[in-house]
């Protein structure tokens, strides 16, 4: 992973369940948490990475490091 951000790849962390996995990889510049893999989860996670939609929550974990 590291050397996949270094190569300015668009990286993006997606967290499917454990968002605190986040903070394993603090050094990826985006990353996404979808707290659950059920189908509405996934569907949601797949129209925000193909651009349909755009995320606008804020992380509610911003006190752990992320």
């Amino acid at each position: 992973v590291h050397r996949i951000v270094e190569m300015k790849r668009n990286v993006i962390h997606v967290s499917l369940k454990n968002p605190y996995d986040l903070l394993e990889y603090e050094f990826v510049p985006q990353a996404l948490a979808t707290f659950g893999t059920t189908k509405t989860q996934i569907s949601a996670l797949m129209d925000v990475l193909t651009g349909k939609i755009h995320p606008s929550a804020i992380f509610p974990m911003r006190g752990a490091g992320i």
